[in-house]
């Protein structure tokens, strides 16, 4: 098969484009180039492109007919709590266009199968210390969590009409590396933060002193990017065969 990795220049992105190499599968990277760089592709076509710009829909079906697409999965958005706060607007802009131009490239293409790099975000602040997926109700408490849970509603919403077989993966935290060449170039996740602070001589800023903790501070599940790329590729090899949707957490358990 040939896939399309929205985003596949990026952190994450690229760890699961290695992944699929490593699986023997045609990889295809679309990427505005704003976090990634395209020497993390390992020889994947890329196309430079702006997914949630107008117009974006109808390049991406175009890009999926001459490249024989037949399965998507979509990285490419957003991810900043703390700026979708400040840029509602423009969160929803980016992230919710997005996936409607991928949704629409995939209509009007022969590629029917989308996993979708969605978020534990969609989760808010749930009642329960183990999330499962089927918490109800979902209470998304910031912009960038209502978009991944509006994307997966609108991905929900085109199976019946167009056909198209849909997974959602929802995480918590990535940490780690897998190849050098594939280390996280942005200082937006927690461990890159920390490190970039005792490189600066300074002291790991910590948020919270007051949850149920032995310290006080927050307990939370991190998953390897290495682990959650075989997620990634083993929700695309599960869908085959499938039809519906389905949701999974993607986390250690610990």
């Amino acid at each position: 098969m040939t896939v399309l990795v929205t985003g596949g220049c990026g952190y994450i992105g690229a760890h699961v484009v290695h992944a699929l190499h490593q699986a023997g599968e045609q990889v295809v990277v679309v990427d505005d180039l704003s976090y990634g760089k395209p020497t993390r592709i390992e020889g994947s076509r890329l196309y430079g492109m702006d997914i949630a710009a107008p117009g974006a829909g109808e390049r991406l079906a175009e890009i999926m007919k001459a490249e024989g697409v037949d399965s998507v999965i979509h990285f490419a958005a957003r991810k900043q709590v703390g700026e979708s706060v400040e840029k509602p607007l423009w969160y929803y802009q980016q992230n919710i266009n997005g996936m409607l131009n991928v949704l629409t490239g995939m209509r009007d293409s022969c590629s029917k199968k989308l996993v979708f790099s969605s978020s534990a975000a969609p989760y808010g602040v749930p009642p329960v210390d183990v999330v499962p997926e089927d918490v109800v109700p979902m209470l998304p408490i910031n912009p960038y969590g209502q978009t991944k849970l509006f994307g997966e509603w609108m991905a929900r919403a085109c199976e019946q009409p167009f056909g198209i077989r849909f997974c959602a993966l929802r995480y918590f935290n990535v940490a780690g590396g897998g190849p050098v060449e594939l280390e996280d170039p942005a200082i937006l996740n927690l461990i890159p933060m920390l490190f970039d602070r005792l490189k600066k001589g300074k002291a790991p800023a910590i948020f919270g002193d007051d949850y149920p903790t032995p310290d006080g501070t927050c307990v939370r599940d991190y998953i390897h990017v290495c682990d959650l790329a075989s997620g990634h590729v083993a929700a695309l090899n599960w869908m085959n065969g499938k039809t519906g949707v389905e949701i999974f957490n993607l986390g250690t358990g610990t």
